[in-house]
């Protein structure tokens, strides 16, 4: 096309238009091939380093951060606590790119999800928490394993309680309940799935568990869930504090509650 146009056989802005190219760009095409042949289509910046550019200095400085200290980190989080305690004004995909090519992060490989129906969240804060126990190495191997109890309100996705217990048991979800309805008031509607300390599997048996008990006399709904999708909300909130909760507290080197 632009040879057409140097040999005046096509008009510029016929050029332009079958190229999807400005007029100005096939102005800037045609005199530079005209002058230095196909070459001339190359820009003249390819291969050479960007002005603005990071310094090499400065990338092996936060690469040596997040390796002695971040190695275990997200570039995501690790970008967050370069920010915060390190004085880092790049972006997270910036680090992604430096973690990568130091071999500190391997991009992992997108696969395809179920994709469940959402349920409409509620209007208010209050009308339902949903509610879950997390057994997990919450300190690593500083101290045993431990549960997290944590209260999500549905309405905005907010982490109102969250407390640690040796064991999820009745007498924990209790307590925990107990902090929350003394902080936010009482909820309208509890969310929760099947474990026996919500309800009972036995068809049979009418009596209703000790924590069935509590919130029936405080007048709150109980409503349990029959698949981890429909009480996501805490499910989410669980695989974050498994990742962040989980490093910042080995930052801190907490190993008690």
């Amino acid at each position: 096309m632009i040879q057409q146009v140097i040999q005046r056989t096509m008009g510029q802005s016929d050029a332009a238009l079958w190229l999807n190219l400005s007029v100005r760009q096939v102005k800037r095409l045609t005199r530079a091939i005209g002058q230095d042949g196909a070459q001339g289509a190359v820009c003249r910046r390819w291969g050479v380093p960007g002005n603005r550019r990071i310094a090499l200095a400065v990338r092996d400085q936060f690469v040596t951060l997040v390796r002695e200290h971040y190695s275990d980190f997200g570039p995501t989080l690790a970008c967050e606590y370069l920010a915060a305690q390190h004085g880092y004004s790049g972006s997270a995909e910036t680090l992604r790119t430096w973690m990568i090519q130091a071999g500190l992060w391997k991009a992992k490989r997108t696969r395809l999800r179920r994709i469940h129906s959402p349920r409409e969240r509620r209007s208010r804060l209050g009308e339902l928490v949903q509610l879950d126990g997390s057994p997990h190495a919450w300190f690593e191997q500083r101290a045993p394993q431990c549960c997290l109890i944590a209260f999500i309100d549905d309405a905005g996705g907010e982490l109102l309680q969250a407390c640690f217990y040796p064991v999820e048991s009745t007498r924990a979800y209790l307590h925990s309940l107990q902090c929350y309805v003394g902080k936010h008031g009482r909820p309208l509607a509890l969310y929760s799935d099947r474990h026996s300390i919500f309800t009972k599997h036995d068809p049979e048996d009418p009596t209703p568990t000790q924590f069935e008990r509590a919130v029936g006399e405080l007048n709150i709904e109980s409503i349990v869930a029959y698949s981890p999708q429909v009480k996501g909300r805490v499910e989410r909130a669980f695989q974050t504090l498994q990742d962040r909760l989980v490093k910042a507290l080995g930052l801190a080197a907490i190993s008690t509650a």
